[in-house]
């Protein structure tokens, strides 16, 4: 399906399902389950769909720093040194290292270190300055809401997120479909697959040539 919108998505729910009408499966639960699947699926596994890049900037004496909405799970973390002009990738630290670490948050200076507690980033040592931080996260997307709704997900890959719908509708909302078993395997091998093509895209650029271009 070129284009796959929300509601194309429901209606394909519908025509999988054996042309379930929307009484039996309202287009709200429809929505429900299409999104869960995509959420689901940017949860469980690392796909370039949920690839965020944005900036955050600190401030002195501050150390803790609100996560952005949809956060997941950081990638990496870098700024360009104010005096120098290197680049310093921040380390990441469990919140029980990060403490041994930096059990004092009044000694200030330029961070190396970060781990994510909460609702927020927490920065080591303490910034002592100003610096504007690079990042890199994985993150959801924005639920489908309008009929005319789609992302990048729904263009790319809207079978991966059909056939999780479907298992969700089944188990779920609790249509009864002898496919169930189906849905399910087809839901997984979607899923295999979107994980190493997106392995795949990540590690070709990077392959080592056996001789200089040109």
């Amino acid at each position: 399906m070129a284009n796959t919108t929300l509601t194309l998505l429901q209606t394909a729910m519908g025509n999988w399902l054996g042309n379930v009408n929307t009484t039996r499966l309202p287009d709200a639960i429809r929505t429900d389950c299409i999104n869960a699947a995509i959420r689901f699926y940017l949860r469980q596994y690392d796909l370039r769909y949920g690839e965020v890049t944005d900036t955050f900037v600190t401030a002195a004496s501050t150390y803790d720093y609100s996560l952005p909405t949809g956060w997941l799970r950081p990638h990496t973390l870098w700024y360009t040194h104010p005096t120098n002009s290197s680049t310093v990738f921040l380390i990441y630290r469990e919140k029980e290292v990060f403490n041994n670490l930096f059990p004092d948050t009044s000694k200030e200076a330029l961070p190396t270190y970060y781990t994510a507690w909460g609702a927020n980033l927490r920065l080591g040592k303490t910034p002592d300055q100003v610096v504007t931080i690079n990042r890199n996260y994985y993150g959801l997307l924005t639920d489908l809401a309008s009929p005319s709704d789609s992302n990048v997900f729904t263009s790319d890959a809207w079978e991966a997120i059909l056939f999780k719908a479907l298992e969700i509708a089944c188990e779920g909302y609790g249509i009864n479909d002898r496919r169930l078993p189906q849905w399910k395997m087809l839901a997984r091998q979607w899923g295999e697959q979107l994980v190493t093509s997106h392995a795949r895209a990540r590690t070709s650029g990077r392959k080592a040539q056996s001789s200089e271009p040109g």
